[in-house]
């Protein structure tokens, strides 16, 4: 067993505690794990205990055949732990959790993009270069607001979060003040943020009413700025979609798929990293 952090102090004490407890044989290496710890592979498992953005050649490199890596993966504003097999080409995982863990630090450090609307108000992204219209879009924020009710049911919120944030480039995660929720402005579910799906200057997310017809409670869209129907139709239609085909606990299926450096394109279900892509699909 082979234990790597890049904190030289954790590093001390993780030894210093091990040798207390009994444990000698565990190895504790000082390094960016992005790098892996090729000295000591190849590992039947690679447990990843900080939120990576990525999955670097080096820890596939280092899998042994029937290896698997366990990582939470940080995409368009959620995490989630997968437990990736190798299928010979790329790696694939039917295993999910949700979960948070602090970010990664060293050489697979990455920031996601906070972008600010308005007072209270701000977009969390992965693509550095998606262009908006914070202007049009702060104007929609304090314009009238209109309501949809999918008629579907409202349950697994962490399930439906991933299917919602992976299902087009288009979907951000939307947050918001508790003071704007207090005034009536946004729901409640901006204040741990939310995935939205903005086009232009308009903008709609998720929200919910009880309804014992859904079963205790109905999904629903709020939506802002001048297109307000349209976006709120297409986000009305995923939560349908969903409702209907997928939900349940584990339907998703997800693939990372290695690529040269920056040649991933987002798209729907494809979620763009450095490395690779990550691609979503659901039974």
């Amino acid at each position: 067993m082979v234990t790597a952090d890049i904190d030289a102090e954790i590093v001390q004490r993780a030894r210093a505690c091990l040798d207390a407890a009994g444990y000698d044989r565990v190895q504790v290496v000082l390094a960016d794990a992005e790098g892996g710890v090729p000295e000591h592979a190849p590992f039947d498992r690679i447990i990843v205990t900080a939120g990576a953005w990525d999955i670097p050649s080096a820890w596939r490199e280092q899998m042994s055949e029937r290896g698997r890596i366990v990582v939470p993966l940080r995409m368009r504003g959620i995490t989630r732990s997968f437990a990736f097999d190798h299928d010979g080409k790329d790696l694939v995982s039917d295993s999910y959790r949700l979960c948070g863990f602090v970010p990664m630090q060293g050489s697979g450090a990455y920031t996601e993009r906070l972008l600010p609307v308005t007072d209270g108000v701000a977009l969390q992204l992965d693509d550095q270069r998606q262009e908006f219209d914070t202007k049009a879009l702060a104007a929609a924020v304090h314009a009238p607001r209109l309501e949809v009710w999918s008629g579907a049911a409202f349950d697994m919120p962490d399930e439906l979060e991933l299917f919602l944030a992976t299902s087009t480039p288009q979907m951000v995660m939307l947050h918001g003040s508790k003071d704007l929720v207090d005034q009536g402005v946004l729901a409640p579910s901006v204040t741990r943020g939310v995935p939205a799906l903005v086009a232009g200057g308009s903008f709609a997310y998720r929200t919910k009413r009880p309804n014992e017809e859904t079963g205790g409670f109905e999904s629903g869209v709020f939506a802002h700025g001048p297109d307000a129907e349209t976006v709120a139709a297409r986000y009305a239609e995923l939560l349908r979609r969903w409702a209907s085909d997928h939900r349940r606990r584990g339907a998703a299926r997800i693939r990372y798929v290695p690529m040269p450096e920056g040649a991933a394109e987002p798209s729907a279900k494809v979620v763009a990293k450095r490395l690779g892509a990550v691609e979503v699909s659901w039974s």
